[in-house]
Protein backbone atom coordinates (compact mmCIF):
# COMPACT_ATOMS: atom_id res chain seq x y z
CA UNK A 1 0.00 0.00 0.00
CA UNK A 2 2.30 2.36 -1.13
CA UNK A 3 0.32 4.72 -2.64
CA UNK A 4 -1.93 5.70 0.23
CA UNK A 5 0.94 6.38 2.24
CA UNK A 6 1.92 8.87 -0.72
CA UNK A 7 -1.36 10.07 -0.57
CA UNK A 8 -1.63 10.47 3.64
CA UNK A 9 1.89 12.17 2.86
CA UNK A 10 0.40 15.03 0.50
CA UNK A 11 -2.82 14.62 2.30
CA UNK A 12 -5.14 14.13 -0.42
CA UNK A 13 -6.62 10.50 1.04
CA UNK A 14 -9.51 12.71 1.74
CA UNK A 15 -10.09 13.92 -1.36
CA UNK A 16 -9.67 11.02 -3.21
CA UNK A 17 -12.43 9.26 -0.97
CA UNK A 18 -14.79 11.58 -0.93
CA UNK A 19 -14.25 11.44 -5.14
CA UNK A 20 -14.67 7.63 -5.03
CA UNK A 21 -17.37 7.73 -2.52
CA UNK A 22 -19.71 10.32 -5.23
CA UNK A 23 -18.31 8.01 -8.35
CA UNK A 24 -20.39 5.25 -6.13
CA UNK A 25 -23.44 7.02 -5.74
CA UNK A 26 -23.41 8.43 -9.39
CA UNK A 27 -22.85 11.82 -7.97
CA UNK A 28 -21.71 14.80 -10.09
CA UNK A 29 -18.46 16.05 -8.97
CA UNK A 30 -17.74 19.96 -8.51
CA UNK A 31 -14.43 21.78 -8.66
CA UNK A 32 -12.65 18.83 -10.26
CA UNK A 33 -10.16 21.10 -12.21
CA UNK A 34 -8.70 22.64 -9.02
CA UNK A 35 -7.93 19.01 -7.46
CA UNK A 36 -5.87 18.00 -10.55
CA UNK A 37 -3.68 21.29 -10.79
CA UNK A 38 -3.83 21.41 -7.01
CA UNK A 39 -0.03 21.53 -5.39
CA UNK A 40 -0.32 18.45 -3.59
CA UNK A 41 -1.88 16.79 -6.63
CA UNK A 42 0.89 17.75 -9.40
CA UNK A 43 3.37 16.86 -6.39
CA UNK A 44 2.18 13.15 -5.40
CA UNK A 45 1.81 12.58 -9.26
CA UNK A 46 5.46 13.48 -9.79
CA UNK A 47 6.63 11.71 -7.06
CA UNK A 48 4.48 8.40 -8.25
CA UNK A 49 6.10 8.71 -11.52
CA UNK A 50 9.62 9.21 -10.18
CA UNK A 51 8.85 5.69 -7.73
CA UNK A 52 7.42 3.65 -11.25
CA UNK A 53 10.10 1.26 -12.07
CA UNK A 54 8.52 0.16 -15.44
CA UNK A 55 8.49 -3.63 -16.31
CA UNK A 56 12.20 -4.53 -17.20
CA UNK A 57 11.43 -7.90 -19.39
CA UNK A 58 9.05 -5.44 -21.98
CA UNK A 59 13.01 -3.15 -22.40
CA UNK A 60 14.53 -6.65 -23.30
CA UNK A 61 11.43 -7.34 -25.41
CA UNK A 62 11.66 -4.43 -27.79
CA UNK A 63 15.40 -4.38 -27.78
CA UNK A 64 14.97 -7.52 -30.24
Amino acid sequence: MQALRYWDYYDMTETFTDLYDKSLNQQAFSHLYDVIISRENILLAYRTIKSNKGLRHLERIEER
